[in-house]
């Protein structure tokens, strides 16, 4: 009987260190994986920082190409315009003289 006791109480010692050691491991895991989501979440930050400055890199490079065709197109308009004005301006003063004077 004493010897069938002790057994039920080892076998008892036993189940009580198993589901410790249980506890622990779900603990430990747990405390793995919140690490590994917060690393994961950390990651896909940066990746997203990166891929915002990447975009924001192009667009600016976008804007600044933009701006210099645009400046290429308004130099271009601004040079026909003084070459109109250049072979056009004695006829155009002798038409507002002429329209001035009346005559």
């Amino acid at each position: 009987m004493n010897s069938m006791l002790k057994e039920i109480l080892e076998a008892e010692k036993k189940a009580h260190e198993e589901a410790d050691e249980a506890e622990k491991y779900k603990s430990e895991t747990l405390a793995a994986i919140e690490e590994e989501k917060k690393q994961i979440l950390s990651r896909r930050m940066e990746d997203a920082r990166k891929e915002a400055e990447r975009l924001r890199s192009a667009h600016r490079q976008s804007v600044a190409d933009s701006m210099r065709s645009v400046e290429h197109s308004n130099e271009e308009a601004m040079a026909k315009f003084k070459k109109t004005e250049q072979e056009n301006f004695d006829s155009w003063v002798d038409s507002m003289v002429k329209n001035i004077i009346g005559g």
